[in-house]
């Protein structure tokens, strides 16, 4: 019989989940938890039905739950078509978070390596981390359940060690295929190129797509003609033009993650025309990449890779991909010597810094010249829309505004600065500090009396119950609402003490915000090492709204708090003499 674990019950009971045992002997009660449910495919389900369908397995973890009255269902958590061999995956963030927030008491998931196959940190999170918040893990087919269960048992490590040795071996073995498969012809994977499809009677060969085949004609005509990709890319979304993704995602029936946009951009129509895959070559091991061994993996120079010659049917000749290819190059480079080489550099005080309020992207340089002068700079946002970000209107703004903006907000953050050290040099005392401690302890002292009131609550609550004098109903309501009051009431606890300490550490003329903005006034602008000294980021909006956000802000906040709260009990102790 497995080993009653008592931390779970201790911290369950902590956070009001399991009421404290009073010493008198109390009629047991159902236990109910806000729970989580977990389901993780590696591969993207795409409708399937088979018994590893993300269908199936919230399916069975929702029959768990139906089973077991102590457990109520909060949310579901699901990851569609992500490795369990890392812990980067979206759902499982939110669920975290959640546990964190406290709106989660218990997880189930239907297996342990649905959680994770890394063995290191699945093992960590069940040996640690949900101890330590009071959170029960369920995991049905493997018989795991946290209050009854121990997670540091040799049967749970080794289950955790088995899943992940198991993503690593299969891991060999595909690549191993794979490798053989190489070797012995042509062998196509991943994502066919715009314009082909895949030979269903050859698996190393493609076939043209008559419903894109048009447009990759034209896109190769328009580029002879020298019609630049911007162009092209704009005449492809006027036209209708289907992107990649979105050919994808209408095909898979709507089941692929991300379903595309509507818009072509120059890059897309740049990486059709740069690709010689349309030259009727199929090229392969362009990358050496193993999952059991990202340390080893790279990209490798076009001499190493493999080329099959005259593979598929073409779009292009070779002499015509060829002179393509060094037209963009030579375009490139002429667009670079021709029109900045007899101008100096401009300073960039903010490169690096300046980001599109609306879609989050870093904004981009434009340099206007005439006659071989610069004559205007502007941050420019396209705002045009992708598979991550949705479009908004083009606009700019001149670099000259921009900094004269940043400059005056720069200025005021130092006199602010200066004005806090003034004070604070009146204030930055033994005497101040243990006042402002002082007040916090009173504060952490109240709610701990208020906390403690609402723990004998709960006793009363038993008491009353057990004397009849409440129904179960209402008993089940008091415990709930007195259990929220609890977990507030700790919550407010662990931030005064948090305010408490940093009475030393952000109370004091050693304050890295105050330090590095005072210090400031000594300091020459040049060429914008000062503004990537002082600031995080600087995001515009389309009506000029310049928002800077200054560094050490985490430290500027606490500090003008506790000064204020100086300021305020010393006006109040001179009243009252």
């Amino acid at each position: 019989m497995a080993r009653k674990s008592r931390k779970a019950e201790q911290q369950a009971r902590a956070r009001g989940i399991i009421p404290d045992s009073p010493s008198s002997p109390e009629p047991s009660l159902p236990v109910r938890y806000r729970t989580g449910l977990y389901a993780r495919l590696s591969v993207y389900n795409m409708g399937r039905d088979d018994s590893d369908s993300i269908q199936n397995q919230t399916r069975l973890l929702e029959d768990y739950v139906s089973r077991h009255p102590d457990l109520v269902i909060t949310d579901v958590y699901i990851d569609n078509g992500r490795t369990g061999t890392n812990f980067q995956r979206p759902e499982f963030d939110r669920m975290i978070e959640d546990v964190k927030n406290g709106r989660l008491q218990a997880l189930v998931v239907k297996d342990l390596s649905r959680f994770g196959r890394n063995y290191l940190e699945a093992g960590f999170y069940l040996q640690k981390i949900f101890p330590f918040l009071g959170i029960r893990f369920i995991s049905i087919t493997d018989g795991y359940d946290s209050l009854t269960s121990d997670p540091d048992s040799l049967a749970v490590s080794m289950k955790n060690i088995i899943n992940d040795y198991y993503s690593k071996d299969i891991s060999r073995k595909v690549s191993s295929s794979f490798d053989l498969k190489r070797s012995t012809g042509p062998f196509i994977m991943g994502n066919v190129p715009y314009g082909y499809l895949r030979d269903p009677e050859d698996s190393g060969h493609y076939i043209i797509d008559e419903e894109t085949a048009p447009y990759v004609h034209l896109i190769f005509q328009w580029a002879m003609a020298g019609i630049p990709a911007a162009q092209i890319a704009a005449a492809l979304t006027d036209m209708g033009a289907p992107t990649q993704q979105r050919c994808v995602w209408i095909r898979s029936k709507r089941n692929t993650r991300r379903k595309g946009s509507d818009n072509w951009n120059d890059v897309s129509v740049r990486d059709i025309l740069l690709n010689r895959t349309y030259t009727g070559d199929y090229l392969c091991e362009k990358k050496r990449n193993r999952m059991y061994d990202p340390s080893g993996n790279y990209k490798r120079e076009e001499p190493e890779w493999k080329v099959y010659p005259n593979n598929h049917p073409s779009y292009i000749s070779k002499e015509d991909f060829a002179w393509l290819k060094d037209r963009f190059q030579v375009r490139l480079e002429g667009r670079k010597s021709s029109l900045y080489s007899n101008l100096p550099k401009p300073p960039e005080p903010l490169h690096g810094l300046v980001y599109c309020g609306l879609c989050g992207r870093k904004m981009k340089l434009r340099r206007s010249v005439r006659e071989g002068f610069l004559i205007n700079s502007s941050y420019y946002c396209t705002g045009t829309a992708n598979q991550n970000r949705e479009g908004h209107e083009r606009f700019l703004i001149s670099v000259s505004e921009t900094e004269m903006a940043v400059q005056w907000q720069i200025g005021l953050q130092i006199r602010l600065a200066l004005d806090t050290e003034e004070l604070l040099r009146r204030f930055s005392n033994g005497e101040t500090t243990a006042k402002l401690k002082a007040t916090r302890q009173a504060e952490i002292q109240m709610l701990k009396t208020k906390a403690a009131a609402a723990r004998s609550g709960r006793a009363q609550a038993f008491e009353d119950l057990a004397s009849a004098l409440i129904d179960e109903d209402t008993y089940h309501l008091r415990m709930e609402k007195l259990a929220g009051e609890i977990s507030s009431l700790e919550e407010q606890i662990r931030q005064t003490q948090q305010h408490r300490d940093e009475v030393d550490t952000h109370f004091s003329l050693n304050n890295k915000w105050l330090r590095t903005f005072a210090d400031a006034r000594y300091c020459a602008d040049d060429g914008g090492e000062l503004a990537h000294q002082l600031i995080q980021k600087i995001e515009i909006f389309p009506d000029k709204v310049i928002r800077v956000t200054f560094q050490y802000n985490d430290w500027m906040e606490p500090l003008l708090a506790q000064l204020q709260e100086a300021q305020a009990d010393t006006m109040q102790a001179g009243n009252s003499a």
